[in-house]
């Protein structure tokens, strides 16, 4: 007699909202996952936050305008500049 193992498909779950993840949320995997060391009043614990794309946009709207150093640099501007370093190959 063989015994066949199954493995049971994790079902990720929106850490807000408890939605179950649909396929857009798994492309985008809008998961974080940190270990707090000391400095913290949360030494020691792990932080596993899974986020669906609706949370995490609603979340990042109101974490972004409390930033004091924008955490969402310009991509066009980063191209722009590397642009600028390349040379002319005309």
């Amino acid at each position: 007699m063989r015994i066949k193992r199954i493995r049971a498909r994790l079902v990720k779950k929106c850490s807000l909202c408890g939605k179950k993840f649909d396929m857009w949320d798994e492309e985008e995997n809008f998961c974080f996952r940190h270990r707090f060391g000391y400095g913290s009043k949360y030494d020691c614990y792990q932080l596993d936050l899974k986020f669906c794309c609706k949370c995490f946009d609603s979340l990042m709207d109101e974490l972004v305008p409390r930033c004091k150093i924008n955490p969402l640099p310009d991509p066009y501007e980063e191209m722009a500049a590397y642009a600028e370093d390349m040379p002319n190959l005309e």
